[in-house]
């Protein structure tokens, strides 16, 4: 949120502060990233991957497109999931024209409190390297009830 991490509370984005944390020193992302990587370093041969959610695009905002190529510029192995409140694929491919090159890294997820119609989620299941988000209002994940026989999906 305006280029720095947050600490979220109950969904209530008018209460987020950035965050505090012994991961680093300060709130930039690409710090706090960095910490994260150190404290829970991917398994052996696989792709380090972070979630992030651009609040301010998200809300209806900007994407903080300079924090995003700093944070995959400072690690160029790192693979962001971004929930960065795509509407439509349109979206997806203006921010990835921003990004450069370091767009192929990037994975949209498309948060159902954003997207524009049903039929952008039936794009979504037609293209590869995409991931979605189902959140209620306050901005929590809805899960399948128990005994559906429905899973969520896998987190990388």
């Amino acid at each position: 949120m305006r280029g720095q991490v947050v600490r979220g509370v109950r969904g209530e984005r008018h209460a987020y502060r950035p965050i505090v944390s012994r991961l680093a020193d300060g709130s930039a992302p690409a710090d706090i990233a960095r910490g994260l990587r150190r404290a829970a370093p991917p398994p052996a041969g696989r792709e380090p991957v972070l979630y992030v959610a651009d609040l301010d695009a998200i809300q209806g905002g900007r994407a903080q497109v300079t924090v995003l190529q700093e944070l995959l510029a400072a690690q160029p192995d790192l693979c962001l999931w971004l929930d960065a409140g795509f509407a439509a694929p349109a979206a997806v491919r203006a921010l990835r024209a921003e990004l450069g090159a370091a767009a192929a890294r990037v994975r949209p997820v498309y948060g159902s409190e954003s997207l524009a119609s049903a039929t952008s989620t039936r794009w979504r299941r037609t293209r590869s390297r995409s991931c979605r988000s189902i959140r209620g209002s306050r901005g929590r994940s809805i899960r399948p009830a128990a005994g559906s026989g429905r899973r969520p999906g896998r987190a990388p």
